[in-house]
């Protein structure tokens, strides 16, 4: 047998790899063909976030993102493993435990499977495409943030806060950056129906689970502010451009100057605050106050002088003159 098909932790694969044969390709196959069928979905699962996620993964992160699967409405113990460290079985060796985060043993990992090589191969089920791979990414971290015990909203105490973080150990990677992965691929139509969809369970009586994402974003027990504030002004406060561009579509008829944040802002406002160029020339462009002014007394013009932003500047002045 194949030396590499032999071996069982990520340090012997990385060990290994100075005398590696030329067929690389076919010692991982090897390693994942001894993968039992009945746990090719969590390995799969598994191989995937490690390739693919914004940062790395703790075990119980990636333990919770293992078994997620997009219909879920909660994990409940009977779903989640009773092992976390099992991962490491079922993944043969293929991933690896440093400094508290789990990883790839290799980075020539990730290249294998997302070879045109794998495709074809005994293993083609693993094969992995960034696109998808993201797509899938993001659709499972709203469907965390969007579980059952979210949807009463926002809580209000620290206490209550911290407990939804520690029984749900993937929710602040979900909440932080289920937008990111938006960003890493274009969206489809059913995509952006999802994210309408997300949004739309702002319940102007509850939060809703919007609101209790918000919470999870920032970490305010300002509860009032979260519900008096629309998802445009925290797309455009976290630079969220994909997700801009869904909200501004003009059959929406979303208010493009509606106040928000802890400081009334409007979402030009905050963009040009945080420097965000790429939403601030959204905003612009589809129609927003550049002379909105904000409680600092800066119009939303002069925060973007403040801020050097050139492109907006001269993007602000050519609709300025062509509405002259």
């Amino acid at each position: 047998m194949n030396r590499l098909a032999t071996l069982r932790t990520g340090r012997d694969i990385r060990n290994a790899l100075g005398d590696m044969p030329e067929t690389l390709n076919e010692s991982y196959a090897e390693i994942i063909q001894r993968i039992p069928k009945s746990d090719h979905t969590i390995a799969s699962r598994t191989l995937m976030w490690l390739c693919f996620s914004i940062r790395p993964l703790t075990l119980s992160e990636l333990a919770e993102a293992a078994v997620l699967r997009e219909s879920d409405r909660t994990l409940d113990e009977d779903c989640r493993l009773s092992r976390p460290e099992i991962l490491f079985d079922i993944c043969q060796g293929l991933i690896n435990f440093e400094n508290d985060e789990l990883k790839l043993a290799h980075d020539s990992i990730r290249s294998f499977l997302t070879s045109e090589w794998i495709r074809d191969s005994p293993v083609a089920t693993f094969a992995l495409e960034p696109s998808s791979s993201h797509k899938a990414i993001m659709r499972n971290c709203i469907t965390y943030v969007s579980f059952q015990e979210f949807s009463d909203g926002p809580v209000s105490s620290s206490h209550l806060l911290r407990k939804r973080f520690a029984t749900h150990p993937l929710l602040e990677y979900a909440a932080t950056f289920w937008p990111v992965h938006a960003e890493a691929r274009m969206l489809d139509a059913m995509d952006e129906q999802l994210i309408l969809s997300f949004f739309a369970t702002k319940n102007p009586r509850t939060g809703g689970s919007f609101a209790s994402w918000v919470q999870f974003l920032i970490g305010t027990l300002d509860n009032e502010v979260i519900m008096q504030t629309e998802p445009l002004y925290y797309a455009a406060s976290y630079d969220m451009v994909s997700i801009l561009k869904i909200l501004l579509n003009p059959k929406l008829g979303v208010k493009l100057d509606q106040r928000g944040g802890r400081f009334q802002s409007t979402p030009l406002f905050v963009a040009c605050w945080r420097g965000n160029t790429n939403a601030a020339k959204l905003l612009v462009e589809a129609g927003a106050d550049p002379y909105a002014r904000d409680p600092s007394c800066y119009t939303c013009r002069g925060m973007a002088e403040a801020k050097d932003m050139k492109e907006v500047i001269d993007l602000m002045e050519k609709r300025r003159k062509r509405r002259h």
